[in-house]
């Protein structure tokens, strides 16, 4: 009696031709739209004074710092929708009451009619209050940012 098994060599070259696309361009193109949608939420949250618990633009440098990237690793592909300013972290998180350097406030307090000592005099009670820029960017988009996902996965292994 024998087992013969055909198409075994057939079935190892799709997979192996499989795995190799998600090391590719094509699944860092399908990241990169995912990461794309993620990003205009984002920077939609910043369009705008709206109200202090929304948030809004005062300058625009925190809103342009927002950059997206895709890395590609042996195992992993990471898509990235971040800033590297301070402000960006403290509109998403907020902040616990301290005294900040006068300094800093001066620009801002110029442009809202008041005086950074106040300023900083109300962020030492009630410290910066969480904006939530990119949480609520995630939430609002996740369903887009999962289809777009999916269906670059599913173009791989048609």
């Amino acid at each position: 009696m024998a087992v013969v098994i055909r198409g075994l060599i057939e079935a190892k070259v799709y997979f192996t031709n499989t795995a190799k696309a998600f090391d590719g361009p094509e699944i860092a193109r399908g990241m990169t739209r995912a990461t794309g949608i993620l990003k205009a939420a984002v920077m939609n949250n910043f369009v705008g004074y709206r109200s202090p618990s929304i948030g809004g633009v005062d300058t625009g440098v925190t809103r342009a710092s927002i950059n997206r990237s895709v890395k590609m690793g042996s195992s992993q592909v990471v898509g990235i929708v971040g800033s590297p300013r301070i402000s960006a972290a403290v509109m998403e998180t907020g902040s616990k009451p301290h005294w900040p350097p006068l300094k800093a406030m001066e620009g801002w307090a110029k442009r809202h009619g008041t005086t950074a000592y106040l300023v900083a005099r109300a962020i030492s009670k009630r410290g910066n209050i969480p904006r939530r820029v990119f949480s609520r960017a995630m939430n609002s988009t996740y369903s887009r940012v999962m289809a777009e996902l999916n269906r670059t996965v599913k173009s791989i292994i048609k």
